[in-house]
């Protein structure tokens, strides 16, 4: 699984490289590369500054409709990066509202509803947290 993590990190990479060059910063279609990427990232546990993350949230909140599923699902998970790297006071606000909002659109048994909620829980769960950067 590591392997296939690490080769579709790379092709994400190179996906959303064009896409930027393609598209302006703000296309829905760069947002999603953005958001494909941070997830594969989070997956293998590697720090990473969420600025795609966050570009992607500002994307889809100002195209899409307010409490749009896709948005909540950005919020989430710029939630829980933000809650492995232990900034918990900007990540609370961010799970809070996207799993409002997936529970609310998608109701309580949506599989994303469900890790929005297990995503709060980690919030509040010590330990949780990814491997400090290098020299830092």
């Amino acid at each position: 699984m590591t392997g296939q993590l690490a080769e579709a990190e790379t092709l994400c990479h190179e996906g959303l490289e064009i896409r930027q060059k393609l598209f302006p910063a703000d296309n829905l279609d760069v947002a999603g590369s953005q958001l494909i990427l941070g997830r594969i990232l989070m997956q293998r546990a590697i720090f990473f500054q969420p600025r795609n993350l966050t570009n992607c949230l500002k994307t889809q909140e100002n195209k899409l409709p307010p409490g749009h599923p896709t948005t909540a699902i950005t919020q989430s998970i710029l939630g829980e990066c933000l809650t492995r790297q232990s900034k918990f006071a900007e990540a609370e606000p961010l799970l809070l509202k996207g799993h409002q909002s997936l529970n609310s659109v998608r109701g309580p048994n949506f599989a994303g509803t469900t890790e929005a909620l297990q995503r709060i829980t980690d919030l509040y769960t010590p330990g949780v947290g990814l491997k400090k950067p290098p020299n830092t």
